[in-house]
């Protein structure tokens, strides 16, 4: 749910199918294991190779970084500078913890209706043009996070002012 678009971009050319889910490191081993996937990644920075171990691997990732350099015959400096990094920011907002689901459930009401692209799976995603937001009620703390990756800095806190708005004016009815 929290991956960069250039997770995407990067992977679906070569045939990798990108399947969103919950954000935390469990259902990240869950989803590997019961789509037998070749590859697992979540933004937190957590990567795992099924086909070796159902969690990070000191060892092995660095082997398959390896094997990759030696195939490509590039150095590893040059395969990281094609991958585009765009700009992203996560931001919490305080709210009770007895209020954050409901703000989250009325504010998912209000975004379904205003927006095409809108992921629930866990919190709120909005796919825009030339970028995303996820908000989702943080499950230890009295938080609801905002992250937001957009094309360029101005679009990113366009994105964040306009959703933190349309967040603030929930939290405020309720």
């Amino acid at each position: 749910m929290e991956c960069s678009k250039s997770v995407g971009e990067q992977l679906e050319p070569l045939g990798f199918k990108i399947k969103q889910i919950p954000v935390g490191h469990t259902f990240l081993t869950l989803e590997a294991k019961n789509e037998n996937s070749p590859l697992g990644i979540e933004s937190s920075g957590h990567l795992i190779l099924p086909e070796f171990f159902l969690f990070d691997d000191a060892l092995v990732i660095p082997m398959r970084i390896a094997e990759i350099i030696e195939k490509t015959k590039r150095k590893l400096s040059e395969l990281v500078d094609e991958i585009p990094v765009y700009p992203l920011t996560k931001e919490e907002v305080e709210c009770d913890d007895e209020l954050k689901f409901k703000v989250i459930d009325v504010l998912k009401d209000q975004l379904l209706k205003e927006y095409e692209n809108v992921n629930t799976m866990d919190g709120i995603r909005v796919e825009l043009e030339k970028g995303w937001v996820l908000i989702r009620a943080s499950n230890t703390s009295p938080l609801i996070r905002l992250t937001a990756e957009a094309d360029n800095g101005q679009i990113l806190n366009d994105i964040v002012n306009m959703f933190k708005n349309k967040l603030d004016k929930v939290i405020k009815r309720l």
